[in-house]
């Protein structure tokens, strides 16, 4: 869980505790118990989106590391095969293979 997220939802638990201990306080300002329960819904569904958040975060993180390796091989295999070319062939010949580069 991000640490915001995290503090945001232990703040606001907080809030509603202190809140209902203090209702009869509050109940002329507007605050009632069926507000403090459509908040602490809203904070159960925040914990439930962030936690979704974080699997799909590490599963992102898993295809970012395959997709880098497969980057790097492919990056490997242009760099051997474009210097096949320039070390056999004269530069104006270079493109006739793909090979752009001017040096």
């Amino acid at each position: 869980m991000s640490k915001t997220i995290e503090q945001q939802i232990e703040k606001s638990r907080m809030l509603i505790n202190g809140f209902r201990k203090n209702i009869s306080e509050l109940s002329n300002r507007g605050i009632t118990e069926d507000k403090l329960n459509a908040m602490e819904d809203c904070i159960c569904k925040l914990a439930e989106i962030n936690s979704e958040c974080d699997v799909l975060r590490e599963e992102l993180s898993v295809k970012i590391k395959n997709m880098n390796g497969a980057l790097n091989t492919v990056k490997d295999y242009f760099f051997d095969y474009k210097k096949i070319i320039k070390q056999n062939y004269p530069r104006e010949r270079w493109i006739d293979f793909g090979v752009v580069d001017k040096r």
